[in-house]
């Protein structure tokens, strides 16, 4: 079962639960995670998100922050 939120497909994420979007981008992948238990988010900002220039996930993240990245990559 797959799902677009956000403009982002989400499918069945394995290893946590939930949900996760890959994303490929000139620097990376971007990888958003929605509904998993533990994640650190709110209703405000419901993802979780690995983007390819930092070494850890970055919680509390709204679906305009993720496309503002992509945005202005250069």
């Amino acid at each position: 079962m797959e799902f677009i939120r956000d403009d982002m497909l989400f499918k069945p994420y394995e290893t946590m639960g939930g949900w996760q979007c890959i994303m490929n981008t000139k620097r990376g992948k971007i990888s958003v995670r929605y509904g998993s238990p533990g994640l650190f988010v709110t209703v405000e900002y419901p993802y979780e998100v690995w983007y390819p220039t930092d070494d850890a996930p970055i919680g509390n993240q709204s679906a305009e922050n993720i496309w503002d990245y992509i945005k202005n990559i250069k």
